[in-house]
């Protein structure tokens, strides 16, 4: 895999939209009729936004084998060397540290998820 290969990320934030309905008329015509979407805490924005994310902006692999997105909307990110934590401003990086039980049990992180409770379960690649 190319060291700069880069990774892209939809980041998802709140906004307000508005559709138009087709809504049939009497008779052969029809009329377009505006229809309002509710906001939401967690509505799309109607155009979608990119980053691209490396190596140099704090992920800790180009190897990105997994992404799953928090309750809280964290973006989390299973590397090559490690999971990755993405607020929307920066990375936190975890990591397997000899001697630390607490730590991962490897660095090779191949699936991330959340359970009901919010907790994050990762799986390993070997």
């Amino acid at each position: 895999m190319l060291p700069s290969l880069l990774l892209s990320v939809v980041l998802i934030m709140g906004a307000s939209t508005s559709v138009d309905a087709v809504v049939p008329a009497a008779g052969p015509a029809q009329a377009t009729v505006p229809a309002t979407a509710e906001p939401s805490d967690n509505a799309a924005l109607a155009t979608p936004q990119f980053r691209r994310f490396g190596t140099g902006d704090g992920l800790p692999s180009s190897s990105v084998y997994t992404v799953v997105q928090a309750p809280d909307g964290t973006m989390w990110f299973g590397t090559k060397s490690g999971i990755a934590r993405y607020d929307g401003v920066g990375f936190k990086v975890f990591r397997h540290v000899a001697g630390d039980p607490k730590s991962l049990f490897n660095n090779g992180i191949s699936a991330l998820m959340f359970d009901h409770d919010g907790h994050l379960w990762a799986a390993g690649l070997e």
